[in-house]
């Protein structure tokens, strides 16, 4: 089976600015997923009703301003994944005013 590649997923939930950068300032280590703590995860739902693409847990990797606002973030990490087990990175384009945006996933 093929695998898909570059999955953009539109948002319609995940976490605050301030979630963000507590993500982005712990250490990801730990036992959920291998290497991510569901300490210093973040979750994002998403329009895609697909299984493990409706919602997920993902960190906080790295961070900018999109803008000036203080409000529109360019986002990556990596995504936790149930099956096949492990994660897989991504980057995205988030509001953290209205919670929304697009995510783009590997794999």
């Amino acid at each position: 089976m093929a695998q898909e590649k570059n999955i953009g997923l539109n948002v319609t939930g995940g976490p605050s600015a301030g979630q963000m950068w507590d993500s982005l300032h712990r250490p990801h280590a730990g036992s959920f997923g291998g290497n991510m703590s569901q300490e210093t995860a973040v979750y994002f739902t998403t329009t895609d009703t697909r299984p493990g693409k409706a919602s997920f847990y993902a960190t906080i990797d790295g961070m900018t301003r999109e803008d000036g606002s203080g409000e529109h973030w360019n986002i990556e990490g990596r995504v936790f994944r149930t099956s096949p087990n492990g994660t897989v990175p991504y980057k995205a384009y988030y509001c953290s005013r209205d919670r929304s945006g697009v995510i783009c996933v590997e794999g």
